[in-house]
Parts: C-alpha cells; structure tokens; sequence
C-alpha cells in the first residue's frame, strides 16, 4: 500500500490480485460436513445454526465466501490509477 499527498490531498493506492487459475475450491463438502466445519469457528451463534430455514438461505453464500478465502492468490500488479473512497462505521446500530 502506498500513500502520497499532492496538492494536500491524500491518495492511498493498494495492489488488488486475482485468484490462481489453478485453485479451484471444494464444494462437494456435504452439508453436514460444511455445519460441522463451520461450528468450529464458534462464530456462528447456535439458533441460526440450528434452523434450517435460514441455513438453506445462507449455505451458498457461505460456501461461496469460503471459496473464495482458499483459493485466493496474490499476484502482485500494478497499483489501481483511480481514487477508491472507503466507509465504514465504528459501531453497528441495531
């Protein structure tokens, strides 16, 4: 990551990479196998793991995510030529 200041304004420039095209992520994982996996994060509360309704919402994505986390790899590029504004919000209101 790289940050400059022209004309007091900030940039800060970060490499972005792409998957290795010879990665490819497991999803033959049986839905048991996956939940299983999944409990032990223990990050997941339990009454959203016990109901099945909202688990058949929720495991494509999942899995998706997961794929995702284990077949990225870095491939280092040049820095992006735009501005990116990021946002975020310390707390979360509910």
């Amino acid at each position: 990551m790289a940050a400059t200041s022209p004309k007091n304004r900030t940039t800060t420039s970060v490499d972005i990479g792409s998957a290795c095209p010879s990665s490819s992520g497991d999803r033959s994982t049986s839905k048991a196998d996956f939940l299983a996996g999944l409990r032990q994060y223990n990050d997941t509360p339990a009454a959203v793991l016990e109901n099945t309704e909202m688990i058949d919402l929720l495991l494509s994505t999942l899995r998706a995510d997961f794929t995702v986390l284990e077949t990225y790899c870095y491939q280092e590029q040049s820095p992006l030529t735009c501005s990116i504004i990021a946002l975020w919000e310390r707390r979360i209101r509910l």
